[in-house]
Parts: structure tokens; sequence; C-alpha cells
């Protein structure tokens, strides 16, 4: 599966309301319906096809990402989401409701884009 295969996906997925409540609980108020969908999307596989690294993190990860990444997403408003190697994460931001990339060794926040299509480009 791609990650625009993924994208589709989530179009059509129902949301998971008790998931999407501990994640909100963890991060911040989700008002975007998207990211509530591919929340509650689950692969059989993780990996994505991709040219480099692209791996959408399980619930379980991002839910206890702040602890084992060292990285205080939750003080941010900011949902870790896909692992694209070299400690580089792409993220959600609560609170400008921007996709991005983000470095979790300096926390550097590059290509801030409004949609994950963009980022997925």
């Amino acid at each position: 599966m791609t990650g625009n295969e993924l994208i589709e996906k989530a179009k059509c997925t129902e949301p998971n309301e008790s998931l999407i409540t501990k994640i909100e609980t963890k991060y911040g108020k989700i008002e975007d319906s998207f990211v509530k969908q591919l929340l509650s999307v689950r692969l059989d596989d993780n990996f994505l096809d991709s040219e480099d690294i692209l791996r959408f993190l399980t619930i379980s990860e991002i839910l206890s990402a702040d602890e084992n990444l060292s990285v205080s997403f939750s003080l941010k408003n900011t949902i870790p989401m896909f692992d694209i190697g070299d400690n580089d994460f792409i993220i959600y931001q609560l609170n400008s409701k921007k996709w991005a990339c983000m470095n979790i060794i300096d926390g550097t926040i590059f290509s801030e884009k409004e949609t994950l299509e963009e980022l997925f480009e």
C-alpha cells in the first residue's frame, strides 16, 4: 500500500470514537475529520510503499511517543503519525491544523503543508 492509497482508505473509514478520545486526552482536541479517520485505520503491515522509509505508527506508538522518543509531542499539541527515517517523523499540528516533518533530535519542524497528500508528493 502506498501513502496515497492509505489516504484513500482513511477517507472511507469510520472514526473510532473511543480511540480518538484516548488520543485527544493525550494530545488535545482533534477538529479535522480526516485526521480522526486516519487514526482509525488499522493495517496488517504499517510499512508503506515509498522510495524512502514510510511507516505508519501504531496507536500504541502514538500514545507512548513522548516517553519512547523522549519528545514532548503532547505539550506541543502535535501528534506523531509516520516514521520517515533518520529521526524524522510526519506530524499533525493540532493548533495550526497543518502537517509537517519533525526531526526528534533537534526539534526542527520542516516541510509544513496544508494536507498530508502534499507531504507524500
